[in-house]
């Protein structure tokens, strides 16, 4: 694991700010991959925007930076819930490997952490 560099610390930033605004058409426009179930994803977005915490977030410091076998990073952080004492949620948003020097981001998932209690 290591730190998101500054590309990725703009990008998660940038929706970030999106989700606190409750602005979906933002949001979309900032995953440079079409959402695999976009209505889902509307569902996901409007559920998490009401229940996260982004006063709350701290970026790079709560961002997780994985590389995979592809040499694609997977990016995620937990945005909190502002109900205390229940699970946050996920951002997950994936940077395939570099073509030409492009820069491409698809959010994959923005929703609930599950309460398994």
């Amino acid at each position: 694991m290591s730190p998101p560099d500054q590309a990725q610390s703009d990008r998660l930033t940038a929706i970030v700010a999106a989700a606190h605004a409750k602005d979906w058409d933002q949001f979309r426009a900032l995953s440079d991959q079409a959402f695999v179930n976009e209505a889902a994803m509307r569902e996901q977005f409007d559920t998490s925007c009401a229940s996260a915490d982004f006063t709350l977030v701290r970026i790079p410091d709560n961002v997780r930076a994985v590389r995979d076998g592809r040499k694609g990073t997977m990016l995620s952080m937990e945005i909190p819930n502002r109900t205390k004492g229940e699970p946050g949620i996920m951002l997950m948003v994936y940077e395939p490997s570099r073509k030409d020097n492009v820069r491409e981001f698809g959010i994959w998932v923005f929703c609930g952490i599950p309460n398994f209690d």
